[in-house]
């Protein structure tokens, strides 16, 4: 295929639809940092809402999911993802994430970690020009996408796509969150502090990513302690790594509960994908769903 990206030239990507759909599951994994399948009902009164924490990438053994969690899908005339990806449109994303002016990234961050990122896309047959337009923090994360969806063969799609194909012409689907706000997490992270988000993403990250199965495996065996270990910062962490870990989970998951409280207060079945690191902690999706008075029971 060929598109034209804004003044940036012709760019001939095999598949480009099936990379970015990629690229949004990576940015769910990488954002929620990991995700596991444990399943709540959540009322106040006769009103219901049902939340299903989501891998964003697993092997096939994760299917098909208890029969509990199906049926309650099916039967749930209202469905809520993290995001709803059919709403995204890859071409405005990149030109949302490049510069405008004359700009390159070359130009924008040092060398040792412009060089991180020139040779995966150079490995995987993307041209300079289109590469060297991105601003930092998209292109961190495409660079992101590609290393993840390489290095790891045994991995399918997770639960938010299995789910979505299994969503028929009678129920509506919703979203938590846009996909500009998820992208916006990124770039906030990023303007917070260029050097910290260029080495967290790009090399401690980096060793992260060989956790991969150990996650996955948490999650099949319904293990909280690697979700909230994870969330949580260490003894040692700085200031800044305990910002991060806010932007990325705390505030949202605030934005997340007064979504979820509307769903109850309609009424209606609704069921909730979301990522299960906002779940859990002190400051997690059920934590603050039984402070507000809610009752919380695990299906």
């Amino acid at each position: 295929m060929t598109y034209k990206i804004m003044q940036m030239g012709t760019i001939k990507i095999k598949n480009f639809t099936g990379f970015f759909v990629g690229l949004c599951v990576f940015i769910l994994f990488s954002i929620d940092l990991l995700s596991k399948g444990f399943f709540y009902e959540v009322s106040k009164g006769n009103a219901k809402v049902y939340l299903f924490g989501s891998i964003h990438k697993a092997k096939k053994e994760a299917y098909p999911l208890d029969s509990i969690v199906e049926s309650t899908f099916k039967n749930c005339k209202n469905i809520v993802f993290e995001i709803n990806l059919s709403k995204v449109n890859p071409f405005e994303v990149m030109q949302y994430g490049i510069f405008k002016d004359t700009m390159t990234l070359e130009k924008a961050i040092p060398e040792k970690y412009f060089s991180i990122i020139d040779s995966v896309f150079r490995a995987n047959s993307f041209p300079k020009f289109f590469y060297n337009k991105l601003q930092p923090w998209m292109a961190v994360l495409l660079q992101m996408s590609l290393e993840l969806n390489t290095s790891n063969k045994d991995f399918v799609l997770g639960i938010d796509l299995y789910l979505a194909n299994k969503v028929d012409t009678t129920q509506l689907v919703s979203e938590l969150e846009t996909f500009y706000d998820q992208l916006n997490v990124f770039r906030a992270l990023y303007d917070l502090s260029p050097e910290f988000f260029l080495d967290y993403f790009l090399i401690q990250q980096k060793t992260k990513n060989e956790e991969i199965e150990e996650l996955f495996y948490a999650w099949l065996q319904g293990d909280t302690t690697k979700i909230i270990d994870q969330i949580t910062p260490k003894n040692d962490a700085t200031e800044l790594e305990k910002e991060f870990l806010e932007l990325l989970n705390d505030e949202r998951n605030v934005k997340m509960v007064s979504k979820i409280e509307e769903f109850i207060s309609k009424g209606d079945c609704y069921f909730v994908v979301v990522g299960s690191a906002h779940l859990f902690g002190k400051k997690g999706i059920l934590n603050l769903l039984k402070e507000k008075g809610y009752l919380v029971k695990k299906l």
